[in-house]
């Protein structure tokens, strides 16, 4: 038997174990949103998370002005199943969806209303924590809480865009595929934190979805998916069939 490279390819082929998937979701351990209008207030704990352009307006017809979102997650006990699972660094990510409740007609009036296009963003920098305060009764932010102005400070050429999508305005779950983009991927594979910031593109969006105090959080499912091991067997295989051809012109 001759031994060209389309046989060798075939024989590989043949014994190659199919890849293996795995998935985990993962609720905030930090969520907040922030307002250009009052860059020093926090939101930690408000029931409700938005981004918004400068032209929505609430159910009155009033402009709040830009809002913006943080979401952070903790991938550690990602990162444990996956290494179990796989063995460590034998898997790569291969989806990641948030799934989110979009609330169409949010009753506190400090939110906007409006269909159209936001951008979520690997955020590269995680040194933020969520505040407190609620919508009708904000805190003030200090040291690394996020109010709008210190948010912003943290965006930076290492973040990466997961994709844009547009909301429908009314109430109901949002699954939001993202980019499984390198600085993404390695942030689970490492089990660290992982933020994510939501950011308008539209100027008349006014997007507001449940925060993690609710009974519908946000929630980060990742898929893993083991990478092929090296096909041994069909090396082994090919080198069985080029001895026994060497015994025979023996």
């Amino acid at each position: 038997m001759r031994l060209t490279p389309l046989v060798i390819a075939a024989i590989a082929a043949a014994v190659v174990v199919p890849a293996q998937a795995s998935g985990i979701a993962l609720a905030p351990t930090q969520d907040t949103f922030g307002r250009a209008a009052e860059p020093g207030l926090t939101y930690g704990g408000a029931g409700g998370l938005s981004v918004s352009g400068p032209a929505a307006v609430n159910a009155a017809g009033e402009a709040n002005g830009v809002f913006a979102t943080w979401l952070m997650f903790d991938a550690a006990a990602a990162a444990a199943q996956f290494d179990a699972e796989f063995g460590a660094g034998n898997w790569s990510l291969a989806s990641a969806t948030l799934t989110v409740n979009e609330v169409g007609a949010p009753n506190n009036p400090i939110f906007n209303r409006g269909v159209g296009a936001f951008e979520v963003r690997y955020l590269a920098d995680d040194d933020w924590a969520e505040g407190t305060g609620s919508a009708n009764s904000p805190g003030t932010a200090t040291g690394n809480q996020i109010g709008y102005g210190y948010g912003i400070s943290l965006l930076g050429n290492d973040d990466e865009s997961l994709g844009t999508f547009t909301n429908l305005g009314t109430t109901g779950l949002r699954s939001l595929g993202l980019a499984t983009t390198a600085g993404f991927g390695d942030d689970v594979l490492s089990g660290g934190l992982v933020s994510l910031y939501f950011t308008h593109v539209d100027d008349a969006v006014g997007f507001t979805f449940n925060s993690q105090s609710t009974p519908f959080p946000p929630q980060l499912e990742l898929e893993a998916i083991a990478i092929p091991a090296p096909p041994v067997a069909a090396m082994a295989l090919v080198g069985m069939i080029a001895g026994r051809r060497r015994r025979r012109r023996s």
